[in-house]
């Protein structure tokens, strides 16, 4: 280990790549880790980024004034605004704050990842079926990081809380849960699923909801907005937020925002954004349904905790339908993406039926590609050219002459 710290802080990328092929190993996972601190570290200032920084840089608030606005119920990210206002306080550059939310991004995300090959013993695969499961389970989720650093953080910290729960059966971990939304506020509904993981015992009433959910969301009922219209949340961070992402000003400014935004898009984001809308919209729903009909008689033979993980999978598809009618209330399908799709390809893996193989092999193959195209977007727009080149002491030296 002592050498690959060595070779790391000397060529970080290189670590990097010799520490990918066997990630799952506590050691390679270490290097990844500080891989993706370093990947934080040197992002270019662009897009949402760089609004996050100028937001860092001209942050005055002091922790007194913090913690009054927090009693005040006038805070609406608590976790990240106390650290960031710890940060600015220690005086301490976006550049570090960026390295230190990736590294805790991607130690959960690792962490995610170990939790669901355990429990469906995916470790046994070979081959290019690993290589697949590997990628796609390091990349497609730690992308969106990049768009909405609390809300995601956040998502990453819930998820790990509840495979915690479910898969090591350590019940601190459903407690810790319900802090999600201490990341972001716009996280707070999926408590909904921390309660349905631990209370709902029949996978038949989980699946209940998720066709309730299709139904609510295909109907368009609006039941959310129209609590949120009547001015329930008034006066608190929840009406705040509500205004700013539910209601019928906010929902149409943000049509007309992302509108205006496809019609910049070159044809590399072009085509990302219909392939994502695709398996948001088309392969996830087909995923959830497939799990259910073919593989009922695979279902009733799987133990409690592939049970539990799968019905927490569904129970965030359905949270997620529900919340649709909420601008950027698609976020939410990240979450459930990110499971559903995993168990989705397990499923299919090993059965003999020639469709199903092909079925397992283009869902396999869209999702790699889409990984792979969202990496080579984001080189040279945020993700600096430096990361493959420079290491941590010369790229501190670099911020230090830039900044004067």
């Amino acid at each position: 280990m002592h050498f690959k710290l060595l070779v790391f802080l000397i060529y970080p990328f290189l670590s990097f790549l010799t520490s990918l092929p066997k990630w799952y190993q506590k050691n390679n996972k270490i290097i990844i880790i500080l891989f993706a601190s370093f990947v934080g570290y040197t992002m270019i200032l662009s897009g949402d980024l760089e609004r996050y920084s100028v937001t860092y840089t001209e942050y005055n608030r002091n922790l007194k004034e913090y913690f009054a606005n927090l009693s005040n119920f006038r805070v609406g990210k608590p976790i990240v605004d106390f650290y960031d206002t710890l940060l600015t306080e220690l005086n301490i550059s976006y550049h570090v704050q960026f390295a230190l939310s990736f590294f805790y991004f991607c130690y959960l995300t690792i962490s995610n990842a170990t939790l669901l090959l355990k429990s469906f013993a995916i470790d046994k695969l070979k081959g290019v079926v690993f290589f697949f499961f590997s990628f796609i389970l390091l990349t497609l989720f730690p992308l969106k990081l990049y768009s909405n650093m609390a809300f995601y953080l956040g998502g990453a910290f819930y998820i790990n809380c509840i495979l915690n729960f479910i898969i090591l059966q350590k019940s601190r971990y459903f407690y810790f849960s319900l802090i999600a939304p201490l990341f972001h506020i716009g996280l707070f509904p999926i408590i909904l699923v921390s309660l349905g993981v631990r209370y709902i015992k029949g996978f038949f009433t989980t699946f209940l909801i998720v066709i309730l959910s299709f139904i609510y969301s295909s109907l368009g009922l609006e039941i959310l907005q129209n609590y949120g219209e009547s001015g329930a949340f008034k006066g608190t961070t929840l009406d705040v937020k509500y205004n700013a992402y539910g209601s019928d000003y906010a929902i149409e400014s943000f049509k007309e925002h992302y509108s205006n935004r496809k019609l910049s898009y070159n044809l590399k984001f072009t085509i990302l954004t219909i392939i994502e809308e695709s398996i948001i919209n088309i392969l996830l729903p087909i995923s959830v349904l497939l799990i259910f009909f073919i593989n009922k008689s695979k279902l009733i033979k799987q133990n409690r905790i592939q049970l539990n993980v799968l019905k927490f999978g569904f129970l965030l598809f359905s949270i997620s339908n529900f919340l649709i009618d909420i601008s950027q209330g698609a976020r939410f399908k990240m979450f459930p993406l990110y499971i559903v799709l995993f168990i989705f390809l397990f499923y299919f893996k090993d059965l003999k039926n020639p469709l199903f193989r092909f079925v397992f092999f283009s869902y396999s193959i869209v999702l790699f590609l889409y990984s792979s195209m969202w990496l080579v977007a984001f080189y040279g727009t945020s993700i600096s050219s430096n990361v493959f080149f420079l290491n941590y002491p010369i790229q501190f030296l670099l911020n230090i002459l830039d900044t004067k």
